[in-house]
């Protein structure tokens, strides 16, 4: 059973999730996550904890599964709040920043800057961003809104799912987690092996190997 933890939540901040949703999400990352594994469900706007500390975490291997509004918006260091945030975490994970021309603002998305989800320019993810595929982007106002993404960094993953856009409830964004971070093994189908006569020996081919067995 892996071990998660909730962080602690700031008493500012919009778009939460539901207590009930994320006692959800705990019970099934718990259930279906490697035992090895650390990680924090952050339902949240911001912690309490420093960007680095989180980097940190995420670097030696944790998994930081943000689920809310603006990512990381409020900082111990900035408790009233600063839109350049994200853009910092991404330096420290030493990952891109997917709307970089846009940092300070790329969480308020359209329409009119309400809505809390991902938003860039095009309909492209820089690498090694990665988005589910159950929830594709979706074009709002002329721009591009992503609403459950994910990226490593050092040994461990940072995941976002927007409470606008993307996974809404715990089974969806759990569903998510655990195809990224343990990807289902793909069954091996491997060929019968047959007999046959060669000069003598009996043959047995398959699975690319080939086994001579003298005839008695």
């Amino acid at each position: 059973m892996a071990v998660v933890s909730v962080a602690r939540g700031v008493t500012v901040g919009i778009h939460s999730v539901a207590p009930a949703q994320v006692t959800a999400l705990v019970a099934l990352l718990q259930a279906q996550l490697p035992a090895f594994l650390s990680v924090t469900v952050d339902p949240s706007e911001g912690e309490g904890r420093t960007l680095a500390t989180i980097a940190q975490y995420i670097q030696a291997g944790g998994l930081w599964i943000s689920w809310g509004g603006y990512p990381f918006y409020y900082t111990p260091s900035q408790p009233g709040g600063n839109g350049g945030n994200f853009a910092r975490f991404c330096q420290l994970l030493g990952v891109p920043d997917p709307n970089a021309d846009n940092a300070g603002g790329e969480f308020f998305a359209p329409p009119n800057g309400t809505a809390r989800a991902l938003w860039t320019p095009t309909a492209t993810l820089p690498s090694p961003w990665v988005a589910d595929a159950a929830y594709p982007p979706k074009t709002v106002d002329g721009v591009t809104v992503w609403g459950n993404i994910a990226v490593p960094s050092g040994t461990g993953w940072w995941f976002y799912a927007s409470t606008d856009y993307g996974a809404t409830t715990a089974a969806d964004y759990g569903r998510f987690i655990v195809q990224t971070v343990s990807p289902a093994v793909p069954t091996v189908v491997r060929r019968p092996l047959w007999p046959w006569v060669v000069g003598g020996l009996v043959v047995v081919g398959g699975a690319g190997a080939l086994l001579l067995v003298r005839r008695r």
